[in-house]
C-alpha cells in the first residue's frame, strides 16, 4: 500500500468517525428534545386537570347548595368556598372566560351581582363587573360591602353575611354578601365579591 492509499484510508476513517460523532449528537439532541417535549407535554395535562377540576368545583357547588341554607348548610358552604379559592385562582392565572365563572359563581350562591378584583401592582383594580357598576360602589349603601372587602383583602379568608338590613337611597334594604380570597400558594392574587339585594 502506498503513502498516498494509506492517507487517503486514513481520511476515510476519520470521516467514518466524524458521521459517527455527528449521528450520535443528532441522537443525544433527539433524546433531549423528546424529554422536553414530555416534560413539557405533562405540564400542560397537570394545568388542563387543574382547570377541569376547578370547572367542576365551581359547578358542583351549585349542585351542593339549596336556596334555603340552615347552620349545617352554611358550614358546608364555608368548606366549599374555601375549596373553590384555590380553583379560581388557578382560573384567573391560566386567563379562562372569567365572565363565565363569575356567572357560574353567582348561580352557584344564588346571587345576582359580582365583582372580580385583581391584584396589580400594590393596589387591587375592580376588573370585572356582572348586573353591578362602578357608580354603585359608590354609594352610601355600599359602605358594608366595601369594609367586607377590606376585611378579605387583610385576612385572606371568606366572608358570608346573610340577610343583613342597611339603608339605602330608597330606604331599608336586606342584602347579602360573600367575598372570597384568590390564592395562589399563600398569597392573595385577587378576590371574588358577589352580592344579593333581596327585593
Amino acid at each position: 500500500m502506498t503513502e498516498q492509499e494509506f492517507q487517503k484510508e486514513i481520511e476515510a476513517l476519520r470521516k467514518t468517525v466524524r458521521d459517527k460523532d455527528d449521528y450520535i449528537s443528532y441522537l443525544e439532541g433527539l433524546s433531549e428534545m423528546h424529554t422536553k417535549v414530555i416534560m413539557l407535554a405533562e405540564e400542560e395535562r397537570r394545568e388542563a386537570e387543574k382547570i377541569i377540576h376547578a370547572h367542576e368545583s365551581i359547578h358542583g357547588i351549585g349542585k351542593l347548595m339549596p336556596a334555603d341554607m340552615g347552620s349545617h348548610e352554611q358550614a358546608h358552604l364555608r368548606q366549599k368556598e374555601m375549596s373553590a379559592t384555590f380553583n379560581l385562582a388557578t382560573l384567573v392565572k391560566n386567563g379562562i372566560d372569567l365572565d363565565q365563572v363569575i356567572h357560574e359563581m353567582l348561580e352557584a350562591f344564588h346571587f345576582e351581582r359580582g365583582i372580580l378584583f385583581l391584584k396589580l401592582g400594590r393596589k387591587f383594580v375592580s376588573k370585572m363587573f356582572t348586573h353591578i357598576t362602578l357608580e354603585e360602589t359608590r354609594k352610601p349603601y355600599f359602605e358594608l360591602s366595601l369594609h367586607v372587602i377590606k376585611e378579605v383583602m387583610k385576612d385572606h379568608k371568606t366572608i358570608l353575611i346573610e340577610q343583613k338590613t342597611i339603608q339605602a337611597d330608597t330606604g331599608d334594604v336586606i342584602i347579602s354578601i360573600v367575598c372570597i380570597p384568590l390564592l395562589q400558594k399563600e398569597k392573595l392574587i385577587g378576590m371574588l365579591y358577589l352580592d344579593k339585594i333581596h327585593r
